[in-house]
């Protein structure tokens, strides 16, 4: 699609406008996959519940349809649980029964798009299936490092807790540690009254293959359960990637270095302390890791210099590969400072230079939207104190709405199309969210009472908001079990649908948070996490090319000692392969920056003109040449006649006339071959000369859509076109009416003019321009920005069609919803693009145009043309929405007082309203379990999401009764 931009500039001459054609990208959007419960027993119930919204403006503006599958641990899909529908305020759920003799294992829920040009890539998330026993405590062991190398000491902490709440007070500890097969450390203690220990033991010196287990078994005199971990365990063997901020270290300019350490697999190592040297061995920096094997370091590169890392604690650690070579003159480095931004801050950028003069463009996107850009000419500068003073600083102040990670690429427009010389991830904090909370906040009960609970949602300003929900209330235990560490769902849409591989982290939720988290500080763990981003969005990798890398990276068959090593390394390599090829799916086509630069043009026009009024003037002097010339020589002529006739014999009185006539005669002769010279520089200067002051573009479309300026002046043509963007579709082609769309404008034979809009919005809809004056409609753009119809009288052929379907009356009632959707009026709403097709009764039914038309009428200025399209859209799209089932625990009414009942889910809505007081409420019965059961909720609406809840406790009452 495509849309002309016009600027018009008043000024004393008059009124100045200049416009140019861009194209507008379709909406993308992002979808989160959620499931009741992390762990599931063959025969159980499976619910999940999907939400799909726009990628930059995080709202469910339309409905979508989408596919769910469940597949089993070979990839082949699970038998009943294939689903398809359109979603219903963007969330879509079902519920599968597991069947009964599941094989264990992992599953993947997977959710992709219904439409034949996907709206979102495929979603998915692994479900694991097997038996287990809910503990009775919540049981926690944490290492304090990464990784351990032999010889070093472990220390770990332990945290128990009953699961009603309270800590398990004095419980004895047994401790083991398994090395390889082998028992290497075993102790017995008392943790203290909160149950936390912290313990201690030494890795042999010497480990083979580092297979390694620590378990501790806790009795708290009614409980006794184990906690078990893997050692993390490195043998000597570190991979250290390397990523210089902007994507190149440049000799004499002041560099910041984000690094990845891990071991072959990928896990994640901890280096205490290293240095940075040169190939004299001198040292540059010191290095150490800060969380999950990420750490960052500056120095200054030299030209022609090698560095390479030396790791010294742990010792005897081998690094493979040097740091990157620094590149020559024409690189430039970005500086972000912290690279984490507050709510509402403007975003900074230092760019740093060896090279003055260069036309450069730094742009922002946020989540797949370009938000801002801006142009300067870059300076030398060294450092980012220089770059500030040198005025090589670009300040983004950017509407409330950007947030999340923004990714800031730097353009050198010396070539076209513009090349992206250095790009850098960085995250604003969220201005707008939603608060979810429990209304009485925690609450006790009684097992199996009924529990009657209300959720409150507000903004960031406390007020109330209304909101669709998704909450689900689920046994503690069960997720301590499961060590569940499930993205939130303003994780998933600010970070974690932004990188990579959100999957290896940890705990995605803790880069998020505010303030430090046991002397860390998650703003610094998340710049690092943003530094170490090896896709690069200007390498331009499409799906072809991910698919050239999948088949040079396919494993070849490994042998030796390091089979399953080599089988694992190729494996991570394909899994990151696609998860680029998924980045690029969300992504879109290459956009480069709009930059609108019309200072040629100007001056060509401006010459033109000069020259014009240069020609105009030259006719003007060589008339009045001319007048003189004929004129001087009409009265040296009369003056000779005298002279003849000895009418004046006096020289005074001939004298100065014959003067007079030569020297017109003189004058003429020269005016008549005078040329005028046109003088047409004018003071203004194209982009790789514009030092005068910067400009900032800043777009933020109401319709989700970013835009891109076609560089033909001439954008109409698509031959001229294809010659500056090559052989791709030519993205302005007229589109033929539909032969549907001219049936349905002759149809409306009776409609007095004006009256009904929403007819109207269908003819404008489904025609185009040219169908439209055939059947008489007219239309204008007013000052209100809304369209004026006016209809004139139809021909015989409409006025039989319109007897066909029963009159303009029954055409109304179609529309209002009041008449039946059949055969015989099917047709107006066939799906005449030929995508999102529905069938029901026979006749395929167009929920998108629907909506469309919805849309299109509540831009009319008739509210109940817009009422009577939505009210028909609602009806029409109610019968293909996924049905999202609720489920509410209910107590048996045969229950006895023997505990039976230890139901983990008592509570699952995908789909509920919170009023415009922000309030939704919860029932369900308690099961018999003495436990803590957490309350859990997504929000979102108007833009905003949050995430939130509370816990509620089952516990048995205390009573004492006299003897």
């Amino acid at each position: 699609a495509g849309a002309r931009l016009e600027v018009e500039a008043e000024h004393a001459g008059g009124v100045a406008r200049m416009s140019t054609r861009v194209q507008v990208e379709k909406i993308r959007y992002a979808t989160q996959l959620a499931a009741d419960k992390p762990l599931y027993r063959p025969g159980e119930t499976l619910r999940f519940r999907s939400l799909t919204l726009t990628r930059f403006g995080l709202q469910s503006d339309r409905e979508l349809p989408v596919r769910v599958r469940l597949e089993d641990p070979a990839g082949g899909v699970v038998a009943g649980s294939e689903h398809t529908g359109y979603t219903n305020r963007g969330v879509a759920g079902a519920v599968f029964s597991l069947p009964p003799h599941l094989a264990g294992g992992t599953y993947t829920l997977v959710v992709a798009s219904g439409d034949a040009d996907p709206a979102f890539p495929e979603e998915r998330r692994d479900v694991f299936v097997r038996q287990y026993r809910l503990p009775r405590l919540k049981k926690e062991l944490e290492f304090t490092r990464d990784s351990y190398a032999p010889g070093s000491e472990v220390v770990a902490d332990f945290l128990a807790e009953r699961a009603e709440g309270g800590p398990a007070a004095d419980a004895q500890l047994a401790i083991s540690a398994v090395v390889d097969g082998e028992a290497v450390h075993q102790a017995s203690a008392q943790a203290d009254a909160d149950c936390r220990f912290q313990l201690k033991f030494t890795l042999p010196a010497t480990i083979e293959k580092g297979q390694a287990t620590l378990a501790v078994v806790v009795d708290d005199g009614g409980n006794r359960e184990t906690i078990a971990k893997t050692i993390p365990i490195h043998l000597g063997k570190a991979e250290v990637d390397f990523y210089p901020e902007g994507g190149d270290l440049v000799a004499g300019l002041e560099s910041r270095v984000y690094f990845f350490a891990h071991n072959p697999l990928g896990e994640p190592l901890d280096i205490r302390a290293g240095r940075v040297v040169d190939d004299a061995g001198r040292e540059v920096a010191r290095v150490s890791t800060y969380h999950e094997g990420r750490g960052a370091f500056r120095f200054t590169p030299a030209a022609d210099a090698k560095y390479r890392l030396e790791i010294i604690d742990p010792p005897n650690m081998e690094v493979a590969g040097p740091l990157p070579s620094a590149v020559g003159k024409a690189a430039f480095v970005m500086h972000t400072g912290d690279g984490v931004f507050g709510p509402g801050a403007p975003i900074t950028v230092d760019v740093l230079s060896r090279q003055a003069d260069v036309p450069l463009v730094v742009t922002a996107v946020c989540r797949g939207t370009q938000v801002a850009q801006q142009e300067l000419l870059s300076k030398q500068a060294a450092t980012p104190a220089a770059a500030q003073s040198a005025e090589a600083r670009v300040a983004f102040d950017l509407p409330l709405q950007v947030s999340g990670v923004v990714r800031l690429t730097l353009y050198d427009f010396r070539s076209t199309p513009p090349k992206p010389v250095a790009e850098r991830l960085v995250y604003r904090r969220p201005a707008q969210r939603l608060n979810i909370r429990l209304a009485d906040g925690p609450v006790e009960f009684s097992p199996g009472e009924r529990a009657s609970l209300s959720l409150e949602v507000t903004d960031e300003r406390g007020q109330p908001q209304p909101a669709a929900l998704g909450v689900t209330v689920v046994d503690e235990a069960l997720l301590n079990l499961a060590d569940a560490k499930t993205p939130s769902l303003p994780t998933y849409f600010y970070l974690a649908s932004e990188i990579e591989k959100p999957e290896d982290l940890e705990d995605a939720n803790f880069y998020l948070l505010a303030g430090k988290q046991d002397d860390k500080d998650p703003a610094q763990a998340l710049d690092m996490l943003l530094g170490t981003q090896g896709w690069r969005r200007f390498v331009q990798l499409t799906s072809g090319d991910v698919a050239g890398l999948t088949a040079q990276s396919a494993p070849e068959t490994p042998s030796g000692e390091n089979v399953a090593t080599e089988e694992a390394a190729n494996d991570e390599e394909l899994a990151r392969i696609a998860a680029v090829d998924r980045l690029v799916a969300m992504e879109g086509p290459q956009q480069f920056p709009t930059l609108y630069d019309n200072a040629k043009q100007v001056n060509e026009q401006f010459a033109s003109q000069m020259q014009s009024a240069a020609d105009r003037r030259a006719e003007h002097v060589a008339a009045a040449g001319r007048v003189c010339f004929f004129g001087g020589a009409a009265l040296l002529l009369a003056v000779a006649m005298l002279a003849v006739l000895q009418l004046v014999r006096e020289p005074r009185y001939w004298a100065p006339a014959g003067a007079a006539a030569l020297g017109a005669l003189a004058m003429g002769g020269l005016w008549m071959s005078a040329k005028v010279d046109a003088d047409g520089r004018l003071a203004l200067r194209g982009f790789a000369g514009f030092d005068a002051s910067r400009l900032v573009a800043q777009v933020i479309p109401s319709t989700e859509s970013a835009t891109e300026t076609t560089p033909a002046a001439d954008d109409f043509d698509e031959a001229k076109w294809k010659d500056n963007n090559g052989d791709g579709p030519f993205p302005f082609a007229e589109e033929e009416a539909p032969a549907d769309a001219e049936r349905l404008a002759e149809g409306l034979d009776d409609l007095a003019p004006g009256e009904d809009l929403a007819a109207h919005a269908a003819v404008l809809e489904l025609g185009d321009i040219a169908a439209e004056e055939k059947v008489g409609l007219d239309f204008e753009f007013d000052k209100r920005e809304r369209f004026r119809f006016q209809l004139a009288p139809l021909n015989e052929q409409g006025q039989q069609l319109l007897k066909e379907l029963g009159g303009a009356d029954q055409l109304r009632r179609l529309l209002d919803g009041k008449a039946e959707i059949n055969g015989d009026n099917g047709w107006l709403f066939y799906d005449i693009a030929g995508d999102g097709e529905i069938w029901f009764d026979g006749t395929v039914a167009d929920v998108a145009r629907m909506r469309t038309l919805w849309h299109r009428a509540g831009r009319l200025d008739d509210d109940k043309a817009a009422l009577a399209l939505g009210k028909a859209y609602e009806q029409l799209l109610a019968q293909y929405q996924l049905p999202l089932r609720q489920y509410a625990h209910t107590r048996s009414a045969e229950a006895s007082d023997v505990r039976s009942d230890f139901t983990e889910v008592l509570f699952w809505n995908p789909l509920l309203i919170a009023d415009e007081h922000g309030r939704a409420a919860v029932e369900f019965d308690l099961s018999d379990s003495v436990t803590t059961f957490i309350v859990a909720a997504d929000a979102h609406g108007a833009g905003r999401i949050g995430a939130g809840g509370g816990e509620i406790v089952s516990r048995i009452p205390f009573s004492l009764e006299p003897k």
